[in-house]
């Protein structure tokens, strides 16, 4: 599941919490929630998300990024970035 790393920080600020206060209620490092706000971290563990949502007051599919947030997007000459998938592996015959 990705965090909509915006909707987070938003959150937490709403909320009056600063990032170490955030870890401390959640029982995380503060490490941790700088970088889902900064979106280092891609898929962060589900007692993590959970955590995060009890503390916020909200549910775990309120942080998710959505789907239209994950899509491809026009760059600034109209074509269409997209973002690396990992290769599949081929199997040896």
């Amino acid at each position: 599941m990705k965090i909509n790393k915006e909707k987070l920080t938003k959150l937490r600020t709403q909320l009056g919490l600063s990032p170490s206060e955030a870890a401390s209620t959640i029982g995380v490092s503060d490490t941790t929630i700088r970088r889902l706000e900064k979106g280092d971290t891609h898929t962060p563990h589900m007692s993590t998300v959970s955590g995060i949502a009890k503390a916020y007051g909200v549910s775990v599919h309120d942080l998710a990024q959505s789907e239209e947030e994950d899509a491809p997007r026009k760059g600034p000459s109209g074509t269409t970035t997209v973002k690396p998938q990992p290769l599949a592996q081929s199997e040896e015959e």
